[in-house]
């Protein structure tokens, strides 16, 4: 079987997807959602800026992604004098001993009021004990301190100047954002949920992070703040970040938070004995893109599949968009995401059975449940059908001694790729030691087979060099399974 005929029967499943049902039923649809439930405006937010600079003077890498260059230089040369702040010292041992780290520092930040103030919006024992406050700040004392210190900071650091220097670049990255945000199809939530969260959902826009972070206020069982936290990735040529349908995306994703999170934590202890099992047989791929518990994984799998439905729905004229959804949720770890997808598919044809999304979860509850019964052949059989890499050549990876004179590498693998798509600026991506170690030139292309890339390098004596391989962009030749993320990292000889 071809390529182009796998693709056309996989694109025609997603379809099917798209039209399967249990009964074909329909339900009156709901009434507008009203601006009272989403915030609809694009926010650079004071509190978000001022957690992502401390994180980033506390070394934590997924705070500090540099695209925005100007206002990263702009951070270094206001803060670098303060990174021996006691605020920072202090930040350091709670991400040692307690593991604060990704949306740990977002949750924190809505939890208190604007600065220069930062009062906890509510008390930290009953944010602790609703889940909303990330567990990882250890526990009421270490969380007092660490916002008292951080008061002293935002003083001593004279934060506020910083911000108010910055107030007209974060009015253009607004202005820049809000065409994405009023792309959004709001009344989808409401037709597709089947009611509305008890609160108000916001969109900030955070400038210096690797990740987008969904937390949330809990005032009351009738009101909390939800908030999409949506990072910058790319800037154009006068350095000015730029927002598209990747954005787009996410924020889809984000808001989705709103409804599964309060019903997944309403029935946690029943997904549990799956939930564990499942997470253990991907623990190693979802560590990748920063989820290290089963809850988790619950959480994201079902926000994930309610995204490809709603880009099923808007888009249903253009299959492939859902399959690329899916092969992307595929290679992050969620190998289920399919059967997800179908089943959240019956639940919108059949609402006269299942009117909202709520009395759906008894059947998510027994999805999972047969899921953990199977998990561990179902991750074998994706591991068997992916690529992998083989080798590397003239020399091996990881080598410690490699001549610096080499102008060309290559890499094999075990299964026949897609060429097309593995040949492109985001398939093979910078380490960690950034750019200066970074030492290809140009990718050169494929043997005829598809099992070997070629790529021209440019290497200097006594240095380390390191790249990744993208996964999402290294497939096999049907498109169907994605090669894991694979690092590439070496050192040249004196």
């Amino acid at each position: 079987m071809n390529k182009f005929i796998t693709q056309c029967f996989l694109y025609g499943s997603i379809l099917l997807l798209l039209t399967v049902s249990i009964a074909a039923e329909t339900v009156e649809t709901p009434k507008k959602v009203q601006d009272e439930t989403f915030n609809k405006k694009a926010k650079v937010d004071r509190r978000v800026e001022l957690f992502t600079i401390v994180a980033r003077l506390a070394g934590f890498e997924e705070y500090s992604n540099k695209t925005i260059k100007r206002y990263s230089d702009d951070i270094d040369r206001h803060f670098e004098k303060y990174k021996q702040h006691s605020a920072i010292t202090f930040l350091k041992e709670l991400r040692k001993d307690h593991g604060v780290a990704y949306d740990a520092v977002m949750t924190m930040a809505v939890h208190l009021s604007q600065p220069p103030e930062l009062k906890p919006r509510i008390p930290f024992q009953e944010a602790f004990k609703d889940g909303a406050l990330d567990g990882r700040w250890g526990n009421i004392e270490k969380a007092e301190k660490f916002v008292k210190l951080l008061r002293q900071f935002y003083k001593d650091a004279d934060c506020e100047g910083f911000f108010e220097s910055q107030k007209d670049f974060y009015a253009t990255v607004e202005k820049r954002f809000q065409p994405v945000l009023d792309k959004v199809d709001f009344d989808w939530y409401h037709r597709y949920y089947g009611e509305l969260p008890n609160g108000t959902s916001y969109v900030y826009i955070v400038l210096d992070s690797r990740g987008n972070y969904g937390p949330e206020v809990v005032f009351s069982e009738k009101k909390k703040d939800i908030y999409a936290i949506i990072t910058t990735r790319r800037v154009d040529n006068d350095g000015l970040p730029v927002y598209g349908e990747s954005h787009l995306a996410t924020l889809i994703h984000e808001f989705c938070h709103s409804f599964v999170n309060p019903l997944f934590f309403a029935n946690k202890e029943k997904f549990k004995p799956a939930g564990e099992k499942v997470f253990a047989s991907v623990r190693n791929r979802v560590r990748l893109i920063g989820y290290g518990n089963w809850e988790s994984i619950v959480i994201e799998s079902l926000v994930r599949a309610s995204v490809i439905r709603y880009i099923l729905e808007h888009e249903a004229n253009n299959p492939k968009a859902a399959y690329n959804r899916l092969i992307t949720e595929r290679n992050r770890g969620f190998i289920w995401i399919e059967e997800l997808v179908s089943l959240l598919g019956a639940y919108e044809n059949s609402r006269k059975s299942f009117s909202t999304f709520r009395s759906l979860f008894p059947l998510v509850i027994g999805y999972f449940d047969e899921l953990s019964k199977h998990i561990d052949r179902k991750a074998k059989t994706f591991e068997q059908m992916s690529p992998h890499v083989m080798s590397m050549s003239p020399f091996a990876n990881e080598a410690q001694d490699v001549d610096p004179n080499i102008t060309q590498l290559t890499i094999n693998f075990d299964k026949p790729l897609d060429t097309e798509i593995a040949v492109n600026p985001r398939s093979i991506r910078q380490g960690k030691g950034g750019k200066s170690s970074y030492p290809i030139v140009k990718v050169i292309g494929f043997n005829e087979t598809g099992t070997s890339l070629k790529i021209e390098v440019k290497l200097k004596p006594d240095w380390e060099y390191e790249f990744v391989l993208n996964g999402l962009w290294f497939r096999t030749k049907d498109g169907a399974y994605p090669l894991q993320n694979y690092t590439m990292k070496f050192k040249t000889r004196k």
